[in-house]
């Protein structure tokens, strides 16, 4: 069931910003810059549509920019073909800026990117609309710090001029320590629709001896968010004759410019790993279901007993898909990495690992938790259930985000 705007305000979460029954958008038409949902689902565009859909039904006219392209994704990646699709993107965009009277732009943490937002940022603000900026992820201060002088003097003087800039978490504040005016910048969790698919929520318990403890990997399959180091993990329990479980693997393969190819390798990532996953003895243990979305998701998410997502992504933010495992009551194996130790409690809702793990490291962490007994495992579903109605609701991030986008004038 969709959200309302009167609902949402009618209720109070405590947010940095309050929302109450008198607090209004203040804006009747808005333009939206960043990704949508296409082939591909990451969090970025879940939480871009979501804001779109639930402003557009309480009255806003927005106009959205689809920044997503077409073609297979390269995460911190720009090709020629890319660049003129943006172009064309941005030209669309002058085109609107007029007939609006706020600009929301998801900013990027690439040159070509840069390039991109400053075009969008300095239309706005010459035609003095307010300017919304919003980090989906992380990255922005290893960017910055990798950027020459002169384009560190245009980040500078370009982010510094918007009205709000938001970011996930507390930890993720630093991703702007560069500029000298932080007081516009406001945390908006992610948050994610309460509709598990049952009709009521109690504590998961540990599986029947005659069952497998089930795992679940549901992100984007790339090297640095950690899908082969998940595999090798349980080919390792598999060697120490711990079979009694099952991981599924979930989501769309996506390339990277952090994860340089090898110059040998003649086979893709996708192929290789659909051929590991097909031979003996992990043919038993492990299965890749490609992007699930929908009743699937949810049946995934209910069944799993742990999610695991071992994570050093540079880019990373707060993971949605752990959100998502929160709202199922399904305890998570992750990093002291991004925004993640704002969403998982360590040695209560899940672990989490350093970011130097290796495949024994995680191999430890998998047989830990096929070891937990029916009490501390129905504890740590409790809690991650508990935590995610405190902090991550679909109405939460609506109210924040309502609020990060209302001015006083």
């Amino acid at each position: 069931m969709r959200i309302t705007k009167n609902e949402i305000l009618k209720k109070d979460y405590s947010v940095t910003v309050r929302c109450d029954e008198h607090t209004q958008l203040g804006v009747k038409k808005l333009l939206m810059v960043g990704p949508k949902v296409g082939n591909a689902i990451v969090g970025a565009a879940v939480a871009f549509d979501l804001l779109a859909d639930f402003l557009i039904e309480s009255g806003t006219h927005v106009f959205q920019i689809d920044m997503t392209g077409n073609g297979t994704p390269v995460s911190g990646a720009m090709r020629v073909g890319r660049i003129y699709e943006i172009l064309k993107q941005v030209l669309k965009s002058y085109l609107i800026m007029p007939r609006v009277s706020m600009m929301y732009l998801v900013i990027s943490t690439s040159k070509p990117g840069f390039v991109k937002d400053f075009l969008l940022i300095w239309c706005a603000l010459l035609l003095r609309r307010r300017v919304v900026l919003h980090l989906h992820g992380g990255g922005y201060r290893d960017f910055y710090a990798h950027s020459a002088r002169p384009l560190k003097w245009l980040i500078r003087n370009t982010l510094g001029r918007a009205d709000r800039i938001i970011v996930l978490g507390e930890l993720l504040r630093d991703q702007f320590a560069f500029l000298n005016n932080r007081t516009s910048i406001c945390v908006v969790p992610n948050g994610v629709s309460t509709d598990n698919g049952t009709p009521f929520w109690i504590p998961k318990e540990i599986p029947k001896k005659s069952q497998p403890w089930k795992f679940l990997y549901l992100s984007n399959m790339m090297q640095s968010k950690g899908y082969m180091v998940l595999f090798e993990a349980c080919k390792t329990l598999v060697q120490r004759g711990q079979n009694r479980f099952h991981v599924d693997f979930c989501g769309a393969f996506l390339s990277s410019v952090s994860e340089a190819p090898s110059a040998e390798s003649t086979i893709s990532d996708e192929e290789r790993f659909k051929h590991e996953v097909s031979m003996e003895p992990m043919v038993s243990f492990a299965r890749y279901h490609g992007t699930v979305a929908g009743d699937n998701k949810c049946k995934l998410l209910r069944d799993a007993h742990f999610l695991i997502l071992p994570t050093v992504y540079p880019w990373e933010g707060q993971p949605i898909s752990i959100i998502e495992a929160m709202a199922s009551g399904t305890p998570v194996i992750s990093t002291r990495h991004a925004g993640i130790p704002e969403e998982v409690d360590d040695g209560k809702s899940g672990w989490l690992m350093n970011t130097d793990f290796t495949a024994t490291t995680l191999a430890d962490y998998l047989s830990q938790a096929m070891s937990c007994t029916t009490e501390n495992y129905s504890d740590m579903s409790r809690q991650s259930r508990e935590k995610y109605l405190r902090e991550f609701t679909e109405e939460q991030y609506l109210s924040r985000m309502l609020s990060a986008l209302t001015f006083e004038d």
